[in-house]
């Protein structure tokens, strides 16, 4: 999946987050468009 902000990728790990529970999930960040502290938090 492409998308040039991440808030398809975080949108989803929010509402499903059980269902990535347990698994490893790879997040490409690129170009300063999210700040990599906020993303953290995010996803926890």
């Amino acid at each position: 999946m492409v998308e040039g902000s991440a808030a398809l990728a975080v949108g989803g790990l929010l509402k499903h987050k059980d269902q990535f529970k347990g698994k490893k999930v790879v997040a490409v960040v690129c170009g300063r468009n999210i700040d990599l502290e906020v993303f953290r938090r995010i996803i926890g």
